[in-house]
């Protein structure tokens, strides 16, 4: 795995997008706006709630799958299933083999 900056994990999720701007997460329901957290909000949230010490990128690298490219972020850390980023080496997400995630990437929180 390439160990990177954290700025760099969530550049890689899409965090300083375009459609991350606020009026991009802006809905209307039932005559109320709402404000969808946006992607570093999340991952901040997620760090928080699990005491994360680390982030693990998570890439689906099969170039045949419609899922080519997707991307997911696992916190690591004392209280998570994955202790250290060392833990998802080797370790895939999702179960069927063309969605299947393999960590590519980590860093600290």
């Amino acid at each position: 795995m390439k160990k990177v900056t954290k700025e760099e994990v969530m550049e890689l999720m899409g965090a300083n997008h375009r459609l991350e701007e606020k009026g991009w997460r802006t809905r209307v329901i039932d005559g109320g706006v709402i404000v969808e957290p946006s992607v570093r909000e999340n991952i901040e949230a997620s760090i928080a709630k699990n005491k994360a010490t680390h982030l693990v990128l998570f890439e689906n690298q099969d170039f045949c799958s419609s899922q080519f490219g997707a991307k997911s972020v696992v916190c690591v850390g004392p209280e998570c299933t994955y202790k250290t980023p060392q833990d998802c080496e080797g370790k895939w997400l999702h179960d069927l083999p063309s969605q299947r995630q393999y960590a590519t990437t980590f860093c600290a929180c």
